[in-house]
């Protein structure tokens, strides 16, 4: 687990460095960049959270800024209020997410209730028989490929997190 953990820092700490260099999305090579908390905290306040609470489509509630893309792994921070969100899987991404501020309910696994497939893997109106996971400020969540997942927050609620989207090979049996 701590390796994970190690591994995770560097891997947000190269997206934080591309944004104090840059101020927005910029494709960068794979390397070891620092990324002081204290730099990235003022980042989150200044831009990032405002700019992902401000790309939230009327009518849904969620809204994120990427702020890295390189050939392995893509970096974002995404902010989400109250219910209303929609469940997904990814058929090439393994998503790794970071909560950094808020909170709530994470449903993991099962099956998409009235799924409906699209390039990016698939969506549907709920999860049946997934897995909630509480997650809080400093947990992170690995969900592989294929895995359904589907935030479950109440009225009032929201949560801020990074997500690590690792691009992997669809493997998926034709």
């Amino acid at each position: 687990m701590r390796r994970f953990v190690i591994v995770m820092l560097l891997i947000v700490s190269s997206a934080a460095a591309a944004i104090v260099r840059t101020q927005g999305t910029r494709s960068e090579p794979d390397r070891v960049v620092l990324w002081p908390d204290a730099e990235l905290n003022d980042l989150e306040t200044r831009e990032l959270i405002p700019k992902a609470k401000a790309s939230i489509p009327r009518g849904t509630s969620v809204g994120f800024q990427q702020f890295l893309n390189t050939p392995t792994h893509t970096v974002l921070v995404s902010h989400r209020e109250s219910t209303g969100n929609t469940p997904e899987l990814h058929n090439a991404e393994t998503d790794i997410m970071i909560v950094r501020s808020g909170g709530g309910v994470l449903q993991v696994g099962g099956e998409i209730v009235d799924r409906k497939e699209n390039p990016a893997g698939a969506t549907g109106s709920a999860i049946r028989g997934g897995t909630n996971y509480t997650l809080k400020v400093g947990d992170v969540i690995n969900i592989p490929p294929h895995v359904a997942h589907n935030w479950l927050l109440e009225a009032g609620q929201s949560v801020t997190y990074f997500v690590v989207k690792v691009k992997t090979r669809d493997t998926r049996v034709p």
